[in-house]
């Protein structure tokens, strides 16, 4: 696991060498942003981002998603 200072240093070297990264996921919350980027794991970003307007109509919070 890495320490807090070890992630602070990651995340420089990886917004240095990669100035102009970003994301074709669309998400309106942190939360969306979570859900989405999970899906995309196994999917493309354009597939995430046809089905997850549905799925954060039906899941809006993560309280929705308690059984």
């Amino acid at each position: 696991m890495l320490s807090p200072e070890e992630i602070r240093y990651a995340v420089k070297i990886m917004r240095k060498t990669y100035p102009n990264a970003g994301t074709t996921l669309i998400a309106d919350t942190n939360y969306h942003f979570l859900l989405a980027t999970i899906l995309s794991a196994q999917s493309t970003d354009q597939s995430v981002n046809e089905v997850t307007p549905a799925l954060f109509k039906q899941f809006p919070f993560p309280k929705d998603l308690l059984v």
